[in-house]
């Protein structure tokens, strides 16, 4: 009869664990693994400062998100039980109630997994610590005798709870480190990503970790002899496993630093990509590191397959197990769900109406597939896409309009050989070859002409006409059913068109086929209408282009786009209004003042000079200021007008027009003449009384009347002033 066997696991520092006192557990276990561990530590293996997930404090940006079958929130296969240490912060536990959603969905168990969360300090860079609080060995439901297998897989395989009242995994998480608490992997620069830390360190209790260690010469494998689960599945270069070597000696101890161990479990060898699952075996022992964890230069930071090496980065998320660490736990015997990738279906999804233009359309294909690879993108018929999630809408452009069924293939370049046909997937579109033109629009009568250039008739149905924020379907406005032949040219009213009518008419209009493109358009009085840049990307209109002139417009090209196709009555050039604006009011001692004048312009010129009331402005250097489109809003301002209080009429004409000019009687009142400060007296008159004031306080400095340039002082510069105006009147 084979004896069952366990041991109680107090955080073993050669598993990469740092401290013998965890709720109040002080014992290592039994007496010969607490003869092998401090046989371990005097011979200097046991680094107790430094076990653990380590950051290496580099900023890494990069992110692995969640496994494609996980559904935050969704029940767990396995049920997962925490017990948070007194002092645990509240915002860390969403956090790692996301990491165990993870793995609770990925592994089945009908026995509770207990965790133990603690919240302490760490040796420097240690991130955080964990493993398994019990082995076991030798019970029922065990796939192998004498091998020792974490608590929770135990208890798993046996279907009962092996150490009731005892947590299966302790976890002890750094109370100094930078952390960030967030679900989405989006982790900021320098700051340590929560959820991938918790994934690690629970994958480490549940089982991924290994019974070796060294002691600078020699190798250990075993506790008390006896392998666990994890070490019977790692090999040497040359495939000789771990277990053919002798406990304690040399030849053990180079095996584990030659850089040179992989695991050979059949299901971790499937989820590679590289070959076999390569281990962390530095040719210097690290301690907490080596053994138990991926080789971290085989799987680099932003890898799927990267939550297990021994290091992580700020800025680095992995919120995925990795189809390598859920392969190798399928091989220590924990039901992980997984399944072979397949693509199951391509179905037929939307289909869009055929494009006249090219006789192509658009086919949307609803692909589903599970256990898919995350790398490289998918293919459907011979064109790629990003990965998606299942099932996953493909949008194939430009298809053939023929009429036929259609094949789908679909696989995957990262894993090719998950591939699938479905003949007959779904029906091409038959062939179109409508085709529609512009060739007379008149805004005022809501009229515009079509002509179809296209080589044979059909009903209007799906092709639409566009202006500003109204659209009408052309169907709608003939009979129903009516065909419009090869060369046939159509006038149609659309009642609810609008254009915008002021001193000119403004709008745009363009005809869209059923696929949404522009296949025609016009716009005139202004340009940026609304379609203006759709039209340009559609190559049919030429963006800022706009026909200044009276409707109705006329198409006078020969199967070209643009303005310069359109016949059209240009405006005259014409000053719309003149109306007042802001006055500075008079300003002494000149009696100036200065006037706005807002004026609205018609086809102006935007070359030479405009005058008004013979002050002249640059019309090169306004208009560039004002983004003239035909009608122009400018605002001028008169400079240096006498203040006299009388009527003031105002001419307007252009260097460069001598035909265009405008007059506007009384358009504005100039203000009344102002007051005279050097009139000091007040008699109205700047002269020699004012002269004589300034004499009498001549050296005042204290309210003084006579200061009439207002700087504190009677003296020589305020009868400097005065004889600047003398003679002057001020009223």
């Amino acid at each position: 009869m084979i004896k069952q066997t366990t041991y109680v696991l107090f955080l073993l520092t050669f598993i990469g664990l740092n401290t013998v006192n965890v709720l109040g557990q002080t014992s290592f276990g039994p007496p010969s693994l607490q003869a092998k561990i401090t046989e371990h530590t005097l011979s200097g293996d046991c680094n107790l400062s430094n076990p653990g997930l380590k950051g290496t404090g580099r900023d890494e940006f990069t992110k692995v998100d969640p496994p494609q079958w996980f559904t935050p929130g969704a029940d767990r296969a396995a049920t997962i039980v925490v017990s948070y240490s007194q002092g645990f912060p509240l915002e860390a536990r969403p956090a790692l109630e996301y990491a165990l959603d993870i793995w609770g969905q990925l592994l089945n168990s009908q026995i509770t997994i207990w965790v133990q969360a603690n919240w302490g300090s760490l040796g420097a860079g240690v991130l955080a610590q964990a493993g398994p609080e019990t082995v076991h060995s030798n019970f029922s439901g065990a796939p192998l005798s004498n091998r020792l297998y974490a608590g929770a897989l135990a208890n798993s395989l046996s279907v009962s709870d092996l150490s009731p009242g005892q947590p299966d995994i302790a976890i002890t998480f750094g109370d100094v480190i930078n952390w960030y608490y967030g679900l989405d992997g989006n982790t900021p620069s320098s700051k340590y990503d929560f959820v991938t830390v918790a994934l690690h360190e629970v994958g480490h209790g549940l089982g991924f970790i290994g019974s070796a260690s060294h002691n600078g010469t020699s190798g250990f494998i075993g506790l008390s002899g006896i392998p666990l689960i994890y070490d019977v599945f790692v090999e040497t270069t040359d495939g000789t496993s771990i277990l053919s070597y002798n406990s304690g000696t040399v030849s053990l101890g180079d095996a584990l630093q030659s850089d040179g161990l992989f695991w050979n479990g059949v299901e971790g060898g499937a989820g590679s990509t590289i070959g076999r699952p390569r281990l962390y075996a530095p040719t210097n022992w690290n301690t907490g590191s080596s053994f138990s964890h991926l080789r971290e230069s085989s799987y680099l930071s932003g890898s799927e397959n990267s939550l297990m090496t021994p290091f992580l980065g700020t800025a680095e998320a992995i919120h995925d197990p990795g189809p390598v660490v859920k392969g190798m736990f399928a091989d220590m015997g924990w039901d992980t769900q997984i399944v072979t990738c397949g693509i199951l279906s391509a179905v037929s999804g939307l289909q869009l109406p055929c494009n006249p233009i090219n006789s192509t359309y658009t086919q949307q294909v609803i692909v589903t597939y599970e256990n898919n690879p995350t790398t490289g993108v998918i293919v459907v018929n011979g064109t790629s896409h990003a990965i998606g999630t299942s099932p996953q809408t493909i949008t194939l452009v430009n298809q053939p309009a023929d009429g036929l069924p259609v094949d789908v293939e679909v696989y995957f370049t990262s894993q090719p050989d998950c591939i699938s046909t479905f003949p007959a997937a779904y029906t091409a579109i038959d062939p179109c070859c409508l085709d529609l033109r512009l060739v007379e629009v008149n805004p005022i009568t809501k009229t515009i002409s079509i002509r179809n250039t296209g080589n044979c008739g059909a009903v209007l149905d799906g092709f639409s006409f566009y202006s500003e924020n109204l659209s009408t379907d052309l169907g709608t406005l003939l009979p129903i059913g009516s065909v419009v032949n090869s060369g046939d040219t159509v006038s149609l009213v659309w009642p609810e068109w609008t254009p915008e009518f002021n001193v000119v008419s403004k709008g745009e209009l363009a005809i869209v086929n059923p696929v949404s493109q522009i296949i025609d358009y016009l716009q005139w009085g202004s340009a940026n209408h609304s379609l203006e840049l759709s039209a340009s990307v559609d190559n049919v209109w030429t963006n800022n282009t706009f026909i200044l002139g009276e409707p109705p417009f006329t198409y006078n090209g020969i199967g070209g786009f643009g303005l310069n196709e359109w016949l059209y009555t240009p405006y005259e050039c014409t000053v719309v209004s003149a109306t007042s604006g802001a006055s500075s009011g008079c300003t002494a001692p000149l009696n100036l003042y200065t006037q706005d004048v807002d004026l609205v312009l018609l086809n102006a010129p935007v070359t030479g000079t405009i005058n008004l009331n013979g002050q002249n402005f640059n019309l090169a250097l306004l208009y560039p200021l004002l983004s003239f489109d035909g009608i122009a809003q400018v605002t001028l301002t008169l400079q240096n007008l006498l203040s006299n209080g009388l009527p003031v009429n105002l001419d307007v004409s252009f260097s460069d027009n001598a035909t265009c000019s405008a007059s506007f009687n009384t358009l504005f009142t100039a203000p009344i003449t102002c007051f005279c400060t050097n009139d000091v007296n007040g008699d109205g008159v700047v002269n020699v009384g004012d002269l004589l004031d300034v004499l009498a306080e001549f050296g005042c400095t204290s309210n003084c009347i006579a200061d009439v340039t207002g700087d504190g002082f009677v003296n020589v510069s305020d009868l400097l002033s005065i004889l600047s105006e003398f003679g002057q009147v001020c009223v």
